[in-house]
């Protein structure tokens, strides 16, 4: 970490460009390395957490558009954050930081007070906040540059993008000919389209034979509790919890992690494992109660190959029960 890099977040922590735009008004970035696009995100209008982020690709746009306009329940609403891949440069309290982040600011020579210290963070799926690499940090420091350059070129927060005739196009920077210019380009309203993995067809007829079972209740979520992976690396893990919620006897649980599997093959890994739990009490489920429908979604091919159906449901109160007793032993 360069002193530079402090000098940078510091123009934008004066700078306060969260008071102007908001949240939504974002700024296209066209990365001059890999030719990506990402966009940036102020936060901070609330007064709660000041930061810029720069969401990653555009997959990363899908999942904030959705996190800006679907409803979804509390743990379907973290997951989809915590699985946005994105770089965050923030302001926290010094007791927010971790150890290398306070021995980075050290070796620079900087000082602060209160809750303007700057952190540099990476959030990837499956990992726990982490500080940023030199890479990273080098497109945080260009992403600031360019929505300092971009907040003289506009007078209203609406001016980044526009929608005209049914076309959206965003306010883009792009490094061209030796020079950074702003253009227009095509936006992505889009909404991230969630998994549903076709189940393992010799899972599906095997199960297929098995006596019907009783509905069963279902929960699969990411923990957003650091766990230290072999590697040394933070990991939150993602649960998975089966259980009969006429008895309240827990079925069968899994735990993943990004270690073992690729973020993306998560969710077909998780419909392998209810196979699995299935198969080994010998059960062919007709309905599943659910409280996500992030969750639903995830098996809907599942139950439809087994002529069953998944049921969302606000409130299930024997699943809840089993999920805190399981964690609980996992927590000690």
């Amino acid at each position: 970490m360069t002193p530079l890099a402090y000098d940078v977040a510091n123009s934008l922590y004066a700078a306060a460009p969260w008071g102007f735009l908001r949240e939504h008004n974002l700024i296209a970035l066209i990365d001059p390395t890999t030719g990506e696009k990402h966009h940036i995100s102020l936060m901070g209008a609330l007064g709660t957490h000041s930061a810029l982020a720069l969401y990653l690709g555009p997959i990363a746009r899908k999942r904030f558009n959705t996190i800006q306009n679907v409803e979804l329940p509390q743990d379907d609403h973290i997951a989809l954050i915590l699985g946005t891949p994105q770089l965050q440069c923030s302001f926290e309290t010094r007791d927010q930081l971790k150890k290398a982040e306070l021995d980075a600011i050290k070796a620079s020579g900087k000082k602060y007070r209160g809750a303007n210290w700057p952190t540099f963070r990476s959030f990837r799926p499956g990992l726990a906040p982490a500080p940023a690499s030199q890479q990273d940090i080098d497109l945080l420091c260009l992403a600031i540059e360019q929505t300092d350059i971009v907040l003289k070129e506009i007078n209203s927060p609406d001016d980044t993008q526009r929608h005209v005739n049914g076309c959206s196009t965003i306010l883009t920077r792009r490094f061209h000919n030796g020079e950074w210019r702003t253009e227009w380009t095509e936006d992505d309203t889009s909404l991230f389209a969630f998994p549903q993995p076709e189940p393992p067809e010799f899972l599906i007829k095997k199960i297929l034979q098995y006596p019907k079972a009783k509905p069963l209740g279902v929960s699969f979520q990411i923990l957003p509790i650091a766990m230290t992976g072999s590697s040394g690396a933070e990991l939150f893990p993602y649960f998975l919890l089966v259980a009969d919620l006429s008895s309240g006897f827990i079925l069968g649980f899994e735990m993943l992690n990004v270690e073992q599997h690729q973020a993306n093959d998560i969710p077909a890994v998780a419909v392998t494992s209810f196979l699995k739990i299935m198969d080994r009490h010998s059960i062919c489920p007709t309905s599943l109660d659910l409280t996500s429908p992030v969750t639903a979604t995830m098996l809907h091919q599942t139950m439809m190959a087994l002529n069953g159906r998944c049921h969302v449901i606000e409130n299930i109160p024997a699943l809840e029960e089993a999920m805190e007793s399981i964690l609980g032993r996992l927590m000690r």
